[in-house]
């Protein structure tokens, strides 16, 4: 979550002077270096906040880990609580908020009940406050923020072409792509004319799967291996329907899926963290992730191929239903300026 936590920091500016702190342990290993490290740099952000703890209106923001990292987060959000500060805590996985979790239990008793909690969704915010009875304040904060809004697709021609179908994420098992794949071949063995999008590096375990994919296919799949944000717009540009059959059990609210609503490209996605929420209005599909994903995405892709003016309307519905998720994370991303400064009651009630 660098990115939003960036762009948070970036909106915080606005408002008042920022000093940042590099808690990270930069590694997803949790070895002896990365404690280490993550030690230290927690008794670094100590003394930074020692250092401005006579300042007027003190706010410790904090992006929260979602693993054991949560531990090194609470003493930080006890010191700082300590010092007077206000808190703002922001939650980024529903890791934690699937079922309960000691760590998270920690977090939240150190950051008491006066911390501003900042989440996706009405969701996240119910299975926290059910959870973790320490988490009293809520605000709500979508990441469509984070997503530049877009032009409104052009209406191309998709009589007499094949069906694009796009994949956009760090190609793996866990986010999906084997499903994409199988989806790929179903609808090429009914006979229907379609090419397969792919973008981003690809995991050790499923390269393989691209190349033999391609080898087979070589005229009908795209693989544009990683992208910035030039060729992530190209991508978009191309398809017809995105899909995110994604097994990660932490999903959240992904910025992948908000950026295909953006260039107006459909979803069929499972239904993980908020993504049955964004979906909502956009005329795609959420599937629940305990059934099969090609079993409910096959008959609306059919539906697709046949009927070209279903594409544009699913188009114009998904580019519609970003731009409601936008103006909503714009408001909510000015209240959480006013949050920041003390003078919003809203997040005390956290609507």
């Amino acid at each position: 979550m660098a990115l939003v936590t960036q762009r948070i920091i970036a909106e915080l500016q606005q408002a008042s002077e920022v000093k940042v702190a590099d808690t990270s342990g930069n590694s997803l290993e949790r070895t002896l270096t990365y404690h280490i490290r993550r030690a230290v740099r927690s008794v670094k952000a100590a003394c930074i906040l020692v250092r401005y703890s006579l300042r007027r209106d003190r706010i410790c923001y904090l992006a929260c880990d979602a693993g054991s990292g949560m531990f090194y987060s609470a003493g930080i959000l006890l010191a700082a609580r300590a010092l007077g500060y206000r808190l703002l805590i922001h939650h980024h996985s529903y890791a934690y908020a699937n079922e309960r979790a000691f760590r998270a239990r920690v977090l939240t008793k150190a950051a008491g009940r006066g911390a501003v909690h900042i989440v996706f969704s009405e969701d996240m915010q119910r299975r926290l406050s059910q959870l973790y009875p320490d988490a009293k304040r809520f605000y709500q904060m979508g990441n469509a923020i984070f997503v530049r809004a877009q032009d409104r697709p052009s209406t191309h021609d998709a009589n007499n072409r094949a069906l694009r179908i796009g994949h956009l994420s760090n190609l793996s098992a866990e986010k999906g792509l084997p499903i994409v794949l199988s989806v790929f071949k179903a609808l090429l063995g009914e006979g229907i004319a379609c090419e397969l999008w792919l973008a981003g590096p690809s995991s050790p375990d499923c390269a393989p799967l691209i190349a033999d994919a391609i080898a087979t296919n070589k005229e009908l799949i795209k693989y544009l291996g990683p992208v910035d944000e030039k060729a992530k717009t190209n991508f978009f540009s191309h398809l017809d329907v995105f899909l995110f059959p994604t097994r990660f059990p932490l999903e959240a609210e992904p910025l992948v899926v908000l950026e295909a609503l953006a260039h107006g490209v459909p979803v069929i996605a499972y239904r993980r963290g908020t993504i049955g929420d964004l979906l909502a209005g956009s005329r795609g599909l959420a599937v629940d992730p305990a059934e099969e994903f090609l079993a409910h995405a096959l008959p609306l892709l059919r539906a697709m191929y046949a009927d070209p003016k279903k594409r544009s309307e699913m188009s114009n519905a998904s580019f519609n239903r970003f731009h409601e998720l936008h103006r909503s994370a714009l408001s909510q991303s000015r209240g959480l300026l006013a949050v920041s400064e003390g003078t919003d009651g809203r997040s005390a009630n956290g609507s």
